[in-house]
């Protein structure tokens, strides 16, 4: 069954997925590129990690997606 989400919704998770998997890319690959564990990143992107600030600007920039 598992845990619950950490997060009220686990919107920011559910966000980081939709756009890795609009990339086409692989959790493994974002993974490398964010220079993070792909056990962290399916973590993040199923709400059972809250991600820091510097965690989703890593995997943003390894998805190649800019807010500025």
């Amino acid at each position: 069954m598992g845990a619950p989400p950490l997060t009220a919704d686990g919107s920011i998770g559910r966000a980081l997925r939709a756009l890795r998997e609009t990339s086409g890319l692989t959790g493994d690959a974002v993974a490398r590129r964010a220079s993070t564990s792909a056990g962290k990143l399916s973590k993040i992107e199923n709400g059972r990690t809250l991600p820091t600030v510097q965690d989703v600007d890593l995997i943003l920039t390894a998805l190649d997606v800019s807010g500025r």
